[in-house]
């Protein structure tokens, strides 16, 4: 359980360090590609020449179709925040649990009955904590394919991630490795984006610090990632975990570190998503 901990840790604190650059008023199109490029070093500090030494053509191409989906559902993810607004975006990219964990058990992944009732209480968790209020929503579902682009995007990265745990045997080294290379191919396409956009200038000091300090937890959340699905859990368990985990984490975050508010519906959110994640993992076999 100790991997899945530290990526559910590592996935939330990149959370709120994006609502931290909310506040410093940051670029993320500058800080992104920097934070990318951080986290292929620190993948060449771990495994220095093996890096280039291990390369190897049969899992290349997952690396290359992540790297550009990492960019891709990032760019997707941000224009849908700001036509639909962040919590129905958000709602959408969790939901791609819903596809993560029908394609897992076609792979063979088991769920029994005590697990699909923390799923369902977990995706009903996520319409209490992010506040949807679909009533007043209607009007922007105008805005539905960036919303459909946002949950594809994600469930095909999830999807991906399982895939090749399970076609793949990773030495320790090839694990640092694998994930390194995804996020040099999106550091090489976020900065190629970056320099085309027309607001383009040299990048602040504060943004690169910030990229700095985000691609320390974004690197080890996709290896923990990797080592839970390798050691610890299945695709169909871990990424309902996760996910609940996340929104449940970023909560309390929200409300204690950046002094949000909460409001009943929110509270019942929390509890439900407790409730989830205790189903899913007393339970897991």
């Amino acid at each position: 359980m100790i991997y899945t901990i530290i990526c559910i840790v590592c996935t939330s604190l990149l959370g709120a360090l994006f609502k931290w650059s909310e506040h410093l008023k940051l670029r993320s199109a500058a800080f992104i590609p920097v934070n990318y490029f951080i986290c292929f070093l620190i993948g060449f500090m771990h495994t220095g020449k093996s890096i280039f030494l291990e390369f190897s053509t049969a899992w290349i191409s997952y690396s290359i179709g992540l790297g550009c989906l990492f960019i891709i559902g990032f760019s997707y993810f941000a224009r849908a925040i700001q036509k639909a607004g962040l919590p129905m975006t958000t709602l959408f990219q969790k939901m791609s649990i819903l596809l993560t964990v029908s394609v897992a058990v076609l792979f063979g992944d088991a769920m029994n009955i005590y697990q699909l009732i923390g799923l369902i209480t977990g995706i009903t968790s996520f319409f209490f904590i992010l506040g949807i209020d679909f009533a007043k929503s209607l009007n922007k579902f105008e805005f539905l394919g960036l919303l459909i682009c946002t949950f594809v995007i994600s469930s095909a990265i999830e999807i991906i991630f399982i895939f090749v745990n399970k076609t793949f045997s990773f030495s320790s080294d090839l694990k640092l490795i694998f994930p390194s290379y995804i996020f040099l191919v999106a550091g090489i396409l976020g900065l190629l984006f970056f320099s085309n956009m027309k607001s383009s200038f040299p990048i602040t000091k504060s943004e690169l610090l910030f990229g700095i300090l985000l691609g320390i937890p974004n690197f080890y959340s996709i290896y923990f990632l990797m080592m839970a699905l390798n050691h610890e859990m299945s695709g169909s368990v871990f990424f309902p975990a996760l996910n609940c985990s996340v929104i449940l984490v970023s909560t309390l975050i929200g409300k204690y570190v950046f002094k949000e508010s909460f409001n009943d519906r929110q509270l019942m959110g929390v509890a439900l998503s407790m409730i989830s994640i205790f189903l899913i993992f007393y339970f897991k076999k």
